[in-house]
């Protein structure tokens, strides 16, 4: 049938560029195979027995379109910090889309991601217009396969080996261990941080996770023991900047660690988390961990004053 095209990877992303060009109205020229501005065509092109069948409406693509882009990549966002900042702007109702981009450009690593979300949107769209096509020639999708882009972000962050006596992973681990125990009373923080410190060494292992430009998102710190002749490896703090939570950091220091357990024999790997950690919890039991315990607390003067016991 006459207008028949392939849709090839090229098409498509010029076929995605003439849609964000809100100023002009673009056509694809199925001859040529390019997308062409309505108004230089001539009345004689436009008027032609083969024209219906040449030239082609591309995907509407408007700006409430764009505008449900954001708020769909804003929900999805796993940053709470980011995801908050962002449902802000585009309820605010002004500079919506300026203001959107201004806060995507302090974190270069969010601005990726944001960009291979909207190709990924966009292109589902170019598809489905496509397939229309396709069925109105009554032929198979001709178009080549698509593959979806890679989702790079976590290749944005390096993980460094550092030395357990570390200034800056000693102060990140002790931000750990604030945030850990927030709720609890000064001297109780002091009792569980003692605990919690292996008799005062500085950490066996200290993993740093850094940006190309050598800012950190995260750290973890661990401390081999050994007993009966097997060597075992307890994670002791796993700590994630606030903006860069969701990233996949944590994830990725864990299986670095598994992977250094792994070369030095080690039998069983632990780590420890916060009590509120249902989603690292269950991301853990994915790559294998088991629940081994679970530490439990009672506030005695509450319990003593609701329920009235006594040793008397």
């Amino acid at each position: 049938m006459p207008g028949q095209f392939k849709m090839t990877a090229e098409l498509m992303d010029q076929i995605i560029f003439g849609m964000e060009n809100q100023k002009k109205e673009l056509l694809l020229d199925s001859e040529s195979g390019l997308i062409v501005q309505k108004t230089f065509l001539s009345k004689e092109d436009l008027a032609a027995g083969d024209a219906e069948e040449r030239y082609f409406q591309l995907p509407e693509w408007k700006p409430s379109d764009g505008f449900r882009l954001m708020e769909g990549f804003a929900g999805a966002l796993k940053n709470p910090i980011y995801r908050e900042r962002l449902r802000e702007i585009l309820s605010s109702g002004r500079g919506v889309f300026r203001g959107f981009k201004n806060v995507l450009k302090e974190r270069p690593d969010l601005e990726k991601k944001w960009f291979l979300y909207k190709e990924r949107q966009m292109k589902q769209r170019v598809r489905e217009w496509y397939s229309d096509l396709c069925g109105y020639w009554d032929v198979r999708d001709a178009g080549d396969e698509p593959v979806d882009t890679e989702d790079l972000f976590l290749g944005d962050f390096s993980v460094q080996i550092r030395k357990g006596d570390d200034p800056e992973i000693l102060q990140y681990r002790q931000d750990f261990f604030d945030e850990l125990y927030r709720e609890y009373s000064e001297n109780l923080q002091r009792i569980l941080v003692r605990k919690n410190d292996w008799r005062g060494r500085c950490p066996d292992l200290a993993l740093k996770a850094v940006t190309p430009g050598g800012v950190v998102g995260g750290i973890l710190t661990a401390f081999f023991d050994e007993s009966g002749g097997q060597l075992f490896l307890f994670i002791d703090s796993l700590y994630i900047l606030p903006e860069f939570r969701g990233a996949g950091i944590a994830s990725g220091l864990v299986d670095y660690t598994a992977g250094i357990a792994y070369e030095k024999t080690v039998t069983n790997l632990f780590c420890f988390i916060q009590a509120e950690g249902d989603v690292m919890l269950e991301n853990l039991k994915r790559k294998g961990f088991k629940l081994f315990r679970q530490t439990l607390e009672l506030d005695v003067p509450s319990w003593f004053s609701e329920t009235g016991h006594s040793l008397k």
